[in-house]
């Protein structure tokens, strides 16, 4: 809360347009292309899979990329494993 605060203070007008005026959901202010910037569940609310399907997959692809972060960790390749469990 003490960061929206400072947020206002410094910048007034950015703040209301992103907190009171909608611009928290205008995806153009991350990227011309939205579709370029999305997480798997994103994804599939985009193309209208109901929750349950959506978040059971979500989850399976999640772990197997922490299965697939732990593998590659314990071969050494700990940059690699980092990123994959980032994805996660």
């Amino acid at each position: 809360v003490a960061t929206i605060v400072v947020g206002f203070a410094l910048l007034p007008t950015g703040s209301a347009y992103y907190w009171l005026r909608g611009g928290f959901h205008d995806v153009g202010r991350i990227s011309v292309d939205p579709w370029a910037n999305t997480s798997v569940s994103g994804l599939l609310t985009r193309l209208h899979v109901p929750a349950a399907p959506a978040n059971a997959v979500a989850v399976v692809l999640a772990v197997v990329a922490l299965k697939l972060a732990a593998t590659t960790y314990r071969r050494g390749h700990h940059v690699l494993a980092l990123a994959l469990g980032g994805l996660a």
